[in-house]
């Protein structure tokens, strides 16, 4: 959880950082919206 309150980051980047899995990282933070601990925003990747 410190890992997100610390500052904004990209799925990608917590998979990095805590060494999971994209669809663990994804799951947890789909709860933890749900529970309205964290606020999540799709972003367009330009180039991507």
């Amino acid at each position: 959880m410190l890992e997100v309150m610390d500052e904004s980051q990209t799925i990608s980047q917590l998979t990095l950082s805590l060494d999971r899995e994209r669809s663990a990282i994804s799951k947890d933070i789909r709860l933890l919206e749900k529970l309205g601990l964290v606020i999540s925003q799709k972003r367009a990747n330009p180039g991507h």
